[in-house]
């Protein structure tokens, strides 16, 4: 067998054998990447879900002082798997004005 051969099929088994665990190594840090990801996801989806129940609760009672005959509360709209924008739905509960003509 060529010497030559030999070394450079030596040094390519290395190398492919190098290459093999980095991207075991790779994959593993994929994997726990992936799983960090989720958890901070689901984290920030019951932060986000905490805070707005405070906010709609404050808003409620806010909109109550400022429009005595109406009742304001917001909806938080969901997509599939995501939470969509903020929107607030106010209704007011059939007002009754007065007007006096001159």
């Amino acid at each position: 067998m060529n010497k030559k051969a030999f070394e450079q099929y030596t040094n390519f088994t290395k190398q492919r054998d190098q290459l093999l665990e980095r991207r075991e190594e790779l994959d593993k840090s994929a994997t726990s990447i992936e799983e960090l990801v989720e958890v901070l996801d689901q984290r920030k989806d019951e932060a986000i879900e905490r805070t707005f129940k405070q906010v709609a609760s404050n808003f409620e009672e806010v909109f109550e002082k400022l429009v005595p005959a109406g009742r304001g509360r917001l909806i938080i709209q969901r997509r599939i798997d995501q939470v969509s924008i903020f929107l607030a739905s106010m209704s007011i509960i059939s007002p009754t004005f007065n007007y006096t003509i001159g």
